[in-house]
């Protein structure tokens, strides 16, 4: 009698789970498939089958007892070590339902004629895109959090992630999106921090740099996957995935946050250093169809004889990882293109290396090139640089679009770049003409190679000089810059290459930063605020306010990788997050978020702050909600 009661129990319980699963998840959003298969593990239960045949009067007892005894038969010839466990099983069936769940519906979008920029007055509290807008300006109007009240924030939540969290998140409304290093792109009450859906957009390439939102619907990037995924912004349902827009076998991987306009999406490729990989990736910039996914263009960002066949290693690279700003008033992408590939070895691509290390102005809708300006590249106008690079000088991490009104009256747009030196360069947006450059830390010993005994000291490193997003008042015309240097020194042999960190070369032994704001019209320093520790923050502007971060030091000694970014050391590093005044640079409130932040740094709206946590390839991260007191 106790063990019928109990199974009665047992079923009413299973039977109510099914049942809200269903419930949460109705007919509009489940796929055909996925209500079936919840159907069948309702009908199918062992239990639930059991009771539901002694409800009936008992007819099929002697039907589940035949096929019991022919399963336990048949379960009893097959070898202990190959039978299934019912864990296995349970768990095999409802992962099945899972990925079920996170299949894309196929479904087409409605052709667009409108785009969201996130600068009009009802985003004044959103931040729409990684970089907050399609200006890429990382700059809010929001006035809830301000200078004279930023050094109340308190945490008010706290999500902790497996995977690192290294992009911007999206704030909309009431909602927060964001994506970790796995693809896993989460939704959560901006208010509480509870997750309202969460949907794996791919496989996630070891860093990702951000969401797109775009008229209910978020636009993800799928990391080695090398696909575009459009996400229904209520429930996390996947509306379409693009075909693969490169080969994931030699390393191709998309990482950027779309930039989205009218009915293109429009991303870059990534994967094209070598080391880590082979060098076998050659960069392209690609559009799809916002409406189903489906390929408009490629522009190829690797030209000319440099990338030709029969090259050992292969060489590459010029890949468009981190995205750009774009202009709705003529259709120009302006997006900055990486290092060729390798990355330490230039002996089998001297010459022209087109478009490597280039700044790039493409038409939005046939995807042809405007015009080129080169960086760390043959025709440069920046003085005392090395060319070709052997040391990973990337011209990437965006670009940002101003409209300048200069002491004569004029109007001109204008495009900021930057690179992994610390090059910062504006240029005419119509011409790409370069109006005025210059350079941001430490540079020493740039114009070496890598050698089998070492370059000797070299300022700044791979990972450092502008190494994440910048920030643009356009309100008053005012860059704001996180630059990093550190020493190092280059070795190559061969194929094999290792960047060691000169430890005591700076006070910290892991480098120094500034945070630093520029005049957009004459590109002269307004001020300087120095930082002891590496400053791989991007910051955000926003009411009288700049707001960034740096990494504390790991102690001496400590491990580093290829790239010589260190790993273990006697000291764990932690993250500080810091707000400055944006007219001084004065710092006026810090605070630990107890791990690394991520290098696409906070975004800010809904009266809150988020700081995303965690790095390349790491293991855990997080996202910390800031809020004033009540």
């Amino acid at each position: 009698m106790l063990t019928k009661i109990l199974l009665i129990l047992v079923t009413i319980i299973i039977t109510i789970t099914i049942t809200q699963v269903v419930n949460i998840y109705p007919s509009n959003v489940l796929s055909q498939p996925v209500q079936q298969q919840l159907q069948l593990q309702q009908q199918n239960h062992p239990i639930t089958s059991s009771l539901n045949a002694e409800a009936s009067g008992g007819s099929s007892n002697s039907n589940n007892a035949q096929v019991s005894e022919k399963n336990n038969a048949e379960q009893a010839q097959v070898p202990p070590s190959q039978q299934v466990s019912e864990e296995k099983k349970y768990n095999s069936q409802v992962t099945k339902v899972l990925d079920q769940m996170n299949a894309p519906l196929n479904k087409t979008l409605p052709s667009s004629t409108k785009t969201t920029l996130g600068t009009e007055p009802n985003n004044k509290n959103n931040w729409i895109t990684a970089n907050h807008d399609i200006f890429n300006t990382r700059s809010s109007n929001q006035t809830i959090i301000g200078k004279d009240n930023v050094d109340k924030l308190q945490v008010k939540w706290i999500f902790n992630d497996p995977s690192g969290i290294e992009s911007p998140p999206l704030v909309i409304g009431d909602r927060v999106y964001v994506q970790d290093n796995k693809a896993t792109v989460f939704a959560f009450d901006a208010k509480s921090g509870l997750n309202q859906w969460k949907t794996n957009a791919g496989n996630g390439s070891g860093a990702m740099h951000g969401l797109t939102f775009d008229q209910g619907i978020i636009f993800a990037s799928s990391g080695s996957d090398a696909k575009v995924v459009a996400i229904n912004a209520t429930d996390g349902t996947i509306l379409w995935k693009s075909p693969q827009i490169g080969p994931p076998s030699i390393g191709y991987s998309i990482i950027a946050a779309p930039i989205v306009w009218k009915d293109y999406v429009v991303v870059g490729s990534a994967g094209g250093d070598s080391p880590p990989n082979t060098g076998a990736v050659q960069g392209n910039i690609t559009a799809v169809s916002r409406i189903d996914g489906h390929m408009l263009w490629s522009f190829k960002t690797t030209f000319g004889s440099w990338v030709g066949p029969g090259k050992s290693p292969p060489n590459g690279g010029a890949t468009a990882w981190s995205g750009g700003a774009f202009d709705p008033k003529t259709g120009l992408l302006y997006i900055p293109v990486g290092n060729a590939t390798p990355d330490f070895n230039a002996t089998t691509r001297q010459g022209e290396q087109l478009y490597a290390n280039h700044m790039l102005a493409i038409n939005i809708t046939n995807g042809k090139l405007v015009w080129a300006t080169p960086f760390i590249a043959q025709g440069t106008v920046l003085k005392n640089v090395k060319i070709p690079d052997t040391m990973d000088r990337d011209t990437t991490w965006g670009s940002t679009l101003s409209n300048v009104k200069y002491e004569n009256g004029t109007l001109k747009k204008v495009v900021v770049g930057s690179d992994k030196r610390g090059d910062i360069i504006a240029m005419d947006a119509a011409t790409g003409k370069p109006i005025w450059w210059t350079v941001l830390g430490t540079i020493y010993g740039t114009n070496v190679d890598p050698q089998r005994n070492g370059s000797g000291l070299v300022f700044p490193g791979a990972t450092d000089g502008a190494q994440g997003y910048h920030a643009v008042d356009n309100n008053d015309n005012t860059l704001y810059f996180a630059i990093t240097s550190n020493g190092y020194n280059f070795f190559i042999n061969g194929k094999d290459t290792f960047i060691e960190p000169v430890i005591n070369s700076t006070k910290s032994g892991i480098g120094n930063g500034t945070i630093t704001s520029i005049d957009v019209q004459t590109g002269k320093i307004k001020w300087q605020a120095p930082i002891n520790l590496p400053t791989r923050v991007s910051p955000l502007v926003t009411n009288g306010i700049v707001i960034s971060g740096y990494k504390t030091t790991l102690g001496k000694p400590y491990t580093a990788n290829t790239f010589g970014i260190p790993q273990e050391g006697p000291i764990a590093p932690t993250g500080m997050i810091m707000a400055l005044d944006k007219d001084t640079g004065k710092i006026i409130w810090a605070f630990n978020v107890g791990s690394e932040i991520g290098v696409g740094g906070p975004s800010i709206g809904h009266g809150m702050l988020f700081v995303p946590t965690g790095i390349l390839g790491g293991s855990i991260g997080s996202l910390v909600a800031f809020g004033l007191p009540k």
